[in-house]
């Protein structure tokens, strides 16, 4: 991880210390707010709808 930070200097890294190799299905509550962390940086993440506008 550390040689990846170096060449990707400027990203955002989160360190699972608990999960393995398919990190979505052991951690998927940590992959999911890491997602959304980013989509919000970036002023990418999708509006919420509430159920009457989703109808």
């Amino acid at each position: 991880m550390k040689k990846w930070q170096q060449y990707l200097k400027q990203s955002d890294t989160e360190v699972l210390d608990d999960a393995s190799h398919y990190v979505q299905e052991d951690r998927p509550d940590r992959v999911v707010t890491a997602i959304r962390s980013v989509l919000e940086k970036t002023n990418i993440a999708p509006t919420k709808l509430t159920h009457d506008q989703a109808e």
